[in-house]
This record gives structure tokens, C-alpha cells and sequence, in this order.
């Protein structure tokens, strides 16, 4: 248990000097209200859904490709929640070495662009359940 605080303790003051970069503490901030869309407008849909079912893929040469419950729309949402924590974790121990800091810069963005397409996606499951 003492192994386990003394880690926790670790990390977080790593966090706190993560948030000291004026840079990181952006691409966070950007990502955290990029997931917060992601759950609002998936909870959007969900409370919309008129059926049992919901088209969940939608491809332009074949059509319909996948229906399922609608609360499978909550899966882009953990995917990119995961995603996001998966490289936050790995930003707080690239940014303590050295010639790594350009690697800590690199995850927060990528996070980022997988925040947009995830986004991005809710939106086509919208407009091709709605309209």
C-alpha cells in the first residue's frame, strides 16, 4: 500500500508540472472539453432515438453496414476517453527526461485529433439517423 501512495504521489506532482507548461496545459484543457462534447452529444442521440435500434455505421459505396443498440454510440466516447488517458500517462513520464519533450507535446495532439474524428463521427451517426 505504501508503494502505491509513494507512486500516486509521483505522478501527480508530475501532473502539476506538466500543467506548469503553458503549452500542455492547453492541449489538456482542449481534450477535456473535446470529451465532454463527445459524451454530451453522444447522450444527445441516445435520449433522441426514437427506436431499439440505430444505425451506427453508415458507408457510402455499401450503405448501412452495422445496426445496433443505441447505446453502442457510447463506445466512440470510451474509445477516446481511453486513448486520452493512455497518452496523458505516457506525456507524464516522457516529460520528465530530457530529449523526450517533444514526444510529450506529440501525445496531447494526437489525443486531440482522435477527440475530433471521434466527434466528427457522432455527427455523420446524426445525420444519417436523423435526416
Amino acid at each position: 500500500m505504501q508503494k502505491i501512495l509513494i507512486a500516486l504521489r509521483r505522478y501527480l506532482w508530475f501532473f502539476k508540472r506538466i500543467f506548469n507548461d503553458k503549452h500542455l496545459r492547453i492541449y489538456t484543457i482542449i481534450n477535456l472539453l473535446f470529451l465532454i462534447l463527445i459524451f454530451v452529444f453522444a447522450w444527445y442521440l441516445y435520449k433522441n432515438i426514437s427506436s431499439d435500434l440505430m444505425v451506427l455505421h453508415y458507408n457510402v459505396v455499401f450503405g448501412i453496414d452495422k445496426v445496433g443498440h443505441p447505446y453502442e454510440i457510447f463506445i466512440l466516447g470510451f474509445i477516446a476517453l481511453a486513448v486520452f488517458i493512455f497518452n496523458t500517462l505516457l506525456t507524464i513520464s516522457f516529460f520528465r527526461k530530457k530529449h523526450f519533450h517533444f514526444l510529450s507535446h506529440l501525445l496531447p495532439i494526437s489525443s486531440l485529433a482522435v477527440n475530433i474524428i471521434a466527434f466528427f463521427s457522432l455527427l455523420s451517426l446524426y445525420l444519417v439517423n436523423f435526416f
